[in-house]
């Protein structure tokens, strides 16, 4: 009797999501030993260089990434104490802080750009224009699939 398993999305999204953990991790401590830069760092580095003519927020950070507030307080606080990012006062509501890039943040980042363009062309590799539009449509709607409630 042959067993076999049926072809599994959420495997393969695993398989392609620790390829891509290791390629970055390649890089990233190659670049970042001196600065014990960790993806989720850089990740956010980049997220505060795409809206630098924006306010952003530490709630902002939360939903891009879908992470937890813990989860992004611990982080941003590691890059404020690394000097990467600066959190400044908001004049229409003190409650809330701005995340503002540091140029050393910016500086770390800039270091990066090469190492994300090249993993983007061996990601997309073989694909023409289309596909590679078409995968991101697809992703962005198991994104939303996967969006509570279930």
């Amino acid at each position: 009797m042959e067993f076999r398993v049926k072809k599994r999305l959420g495997h393969e999204f695993r398989v392609v999501h620790n390829k891509i953990n290791r390629y970055i991790s390649c890089f990233i401590s190659e670049i970042g030993k001196s600065e014990a830069l960790t993806q989720p760092q850089c990740h956010i580095l980049g997220y505060l260089m795409a809206h630098k003519d924006t306010d952003v927020f530490q709630r902002d950070i939360e939903n891009e990434f879908d992470i937890s507030r813990a989860t992004a307080t611990n982080t941003l606080q590691v890059m404020e104490r690394h000097g990467l990012i600066m959190r400044v006062g908001c004049p229409e509501d003190a409650r809330l802080k701005k995340l503002v890039i540091t140029d050393k943040g910016r500086d770390v980042f800039e270091l990066f750009v090469p190492y994300f363009k090249k993993m983007d062309n061996q990601i997309t590799k073989g694909f023409s224009r289309k596909e590679i539009e078409q995968l991101y449509d697809f992703l962005k709607r198991i994104q939303k699939n996967l969006d509570p409630p279930y």
